[in-house]
């Protein structure tokens, strides 16, 4: 089995914005048709929608044909404008959440170009969208794994434990599903959520990491660091480290100075004139003491 994960390269969702229609390459794959379907074959597509309650409409393309819409009957396509250029028939197979499934049906052999049409119908706001082609219905359902922030803050001046979280959005068309941290986490630091984590396509979850300073001496510089990758089962095959499709959580604690003791501050009129005893109020001449000596 086989499939391939888009928009293509996979560093980022594809944002739509409000009201517009992106059309973008795709690769056929396609796989034996279903028991259900009169057709020897399927390219079985699945695309995602983060956010959001206005489904989109969705959109195929072969070669130089019109596009064609993709509702819940049987859709002709056509290679070209010609009549005599039919290439099968596509429908939308079914919704759950704002995941949708397409099946793309043939009923002859046949390699197109093909492409895949979304608008977006959220009249208020940009929308980020995902797709899977595959061979089988199976494999269209991949997790999109996106951690912002990737980089958590802890700044302690004694032992108690302090909690920071990051949140998890699964952007895929599958679910996601948080099994464990590797490399494991530095002395100090610990996942407090508990795994796994499951997050469905278009959710959000937050994911909470604590620090709790050690009772060793820390680092002359006062400071510690780990860094870890959440990991994912079914794993997510193409993420990477950029900050719309990763997996990568960094940590930093820095060790604060104490409180600083009570001071008293002395005001000069030149710097000839920054010392003088307070207990004696003619060396005060051009001075002013901060609080006034009693």
């Amino acid at each position: 089995m086989s499939f391939h994960v888009y928009p293509d390269p996979q560093i980022a969702a594809l944002t739509v914005a409000s009201g517009a229609t992106a059309f973008t390459a795709i690769r056929q794959l396609t796989g034996a048709s279903p028991p259900s379907d009169p057709y020897i074959k399927v390219m079985f597509i699945r695309v995602g929608m983060f956010g959001g309650a206005s489904p989109p409409t969705l959109f195929v393309r072969a070669g130089t044909g019109a596009p064609v819409e993709v509702k819940s009957q049987f859709s002709a396509v056509f290679r070209s404008l010609a009549p005599a250029d039919y290439v099968g028939d596509v429908r939308l197979i079914n919704t759950v959440g704002n995941v949708y499934q397409i099946h793309m049906s043939f009923d002859q052999d046949s390699a197109e170009l093909w492409q895949l049409g979304i608008k977006n119908n959220d009249r208020a706001s940009d929308r980020d969208f995902t797709w899977v082609v595959a061979d089988s219905a199976a494999e269209t359902a991949q997790p999109w794994i996106v951690v912002a922030p990737g980089e958590l803050s802890y700044q302690w001046l004694d032992g108690q434990p302090i909690d920071q979280n990051t949140q998890v959005a699964n952007k895929g068309t599958g679910t996601l599903n948080i099994t464990a941290v590797d490399p494991a986490l530095t002395t100090g630091f610990a996942v407090s959520t508990s795994l796994p984590l499951k997050i469905k396509p278009s959710g959000t979850a937050p994911l909470t990491v604590t620090f709790t300073a050690p009772t060793a001496p820390p680092p002359a510089d006062g400071l510690i660091t780990a860094a870890t990758n959440l990991t994912a089962s079914p794993l997510d095959t193409t993420v990477g480290t950029s900050d719309g499709h990763n997996q990568r959580l960094a940590l930093t604690a820095i060790k604060q100075l104490p409180p600083p003791p009570d001071l008293t501050l002395l005001l000069a009129t030149t710097p000839g004139h920054v010392s003088a005893d307070p207990a004696d109020l003619t060396t005060l001449r051009r001075r002013s003491w901060f609080p006034p000596p009693i």
